[in-house]
């Protein structure tokens, strides 16, 4: 059976939906007051949410949530957080790799639970790919503002490999980027001091240092 990414899928591989390996829950609306008996929290939202699965946790807003709401709208060490809408961030999917207690989300997240012998590592990557192969903006069907609503997510078409399996994939992926970030880490500090050296050797030229240097 052929997918979005595939046209075989290794023997014993089955084909199923997102909705079959995770439960999908959107967030809350924005509440900007108290209704009485909520509590002030902090909240994730879409620019938590960065490319490539980098999830960024140092710049947090707060809203008001019941008690009951933030229950159901908890974020757990193994969850995985998707972008619901915007030109520029919707598909984008982060991987939480810790509890995030007294924490919430708002509705421009869909929160993905998995269950049963699901790893949300796996379920991250998968969309990922998903998005960086132009899938998601296609299965979105962008005309204006694009949104990837729960709904849609749930039946995106997915591979279900064994939890094993599934393990396997994560750990040499995380792995393999971790390899790769640290490489471009490293190239772009290289290009900052190449960038310096090149301001440096203006200047040393425009003021004459460098003529002087070379006629001595």
């Amino acid at each position: 059976m052929t997918g979005p990414l595939w046209v075989a899928l290794p023997g014993g591989w089955l084909v199923g939906q997102v909705k079959n390996a995770a439960t999908v829950t959107l967030g809350k609306m924005l509440q900007s007051k108290d209704s009485g008996s909520d509590v002030c929290a902090p909240y994730l939202r879409a620019a938590n949410v960065q490319p490539d699965g980098v999830l960024v946790l140092d710049d947090v807003n707060e809203m008001w949530f019941g008690d009951e709401e933030l229950e159901k709208l908890s974020i757990r060490a193994g969850d995985v957080v998707v972008v619901e809408g915007g030109q520029g961030g919707f598909g984008r999917a982060a991987y939480v790799d810790e509890d995030l207690p007294g924490w919430g989300f708002q509705n421009s997240i869909n929160r993905l639970r998995p269950t049963g012998d699901f790893d949300g590592r796996f379920i991250a990557f998968y969309l990922i790919a998903l998005r960086a192969s132009g899938f998601i903006r296609a299965y979105c069907n962008v005309v204006s503002m694009p949104h990837l609503t729960a709904e849609k997510l749930a039946r995106i078409p997915m591979p279900l490999p064994s939890l094993e399996e599934q393990r396997a994939i994560a750990d040499h992926l995380d792995r393999e980027t971790a390899r790769i970030d640290t490489l471009i880490e490293e190239q772009q500090r290289f290009i900052e001091l190449a960038r310096e050296r090149r301001s440096a050797l203006i200047t040393a030229a425009v003021t004459g240092q460098t003529y002087v240097l070379e006629s001595a």
